[in-house]
């Protein structure tokens, strides 16, 4: 992956409080107080991934908990929604994990195209906490099934010109 796409994957990597209120709103045909109201409802899926802050196109970190923080938490903003206060537009910039959310959401029945899940980068986090293990564990998981798809892709022709003998590792050609 180069450096153009690695920048470009970042705000793939991020769903915001609000475009998740409006999926899943739209989905399941309900407001997005309902929608909120569900989530805090069924907070272990929002803690199986990662509390996100988008705070430009090039920078993607984790939210932590502090007095002088700007931002505030994404299932704080999830509670005040759900308790029908109106949120401000620069929530817009709080938000999770996009891939895990929707994995969770799959696993509870919902239609979630596999081909978005497929599509959306994993969000890799940098840090490790004793009480990250599920996520961590699902991260692990995410990475797993990504390389097992980059196992199955076949390599381009360029690949194959550029690489002498490759013919040699590929499980498909005459000469393995």
């Amino acid at each position: 992956m180069g450096a153009n796409e690695d920048l470009d994957s970042i705000p793939k990597q991020f769903i915001s409080v609000i475009e998740l209120l409006e999926i899943f709103a739209s989905c399941e045909n309900m407001t997005h107080e309902r929608a909120a109201r569900w989530f805090i409802n069924n907070i272990q899926i929002l803690n199986r991934t990662k509390k996100l802050i988008l705070k430009n196109e090039y920078t993607l970190v984790e939210y932590e908990q502090n007095d002088n923080d700007f931002y505030g938490c994404p299932i704080d903003t999830l509670r005040l929604i759900a308790d029908g206060g109106d949120y401000d537009p620069f929530n817009d910039c709080v938000g999770f994990a996009r891939k895990r959310i929707l994995v969770e959401l799959k696993k509870l029945g919902f239609n979630i195209a596999e081909e978005l899940i497929k599509n959306t980068p994993i969000y890799i986090s940098q840090s490790c906490s004793i009480d990250d293990d599920n996520f961590y564990k699902n991260q692990c998981i995410d990475l797993r099934n990504e390389m097992q798809q980059a196992l199955r892709k076949e390599p381009t022709q360029k690949q194959k010109k550029e690489i002498q003998f490759i013919n040699f590792l590929d499980k498909n050609s005459t000469q393995y």
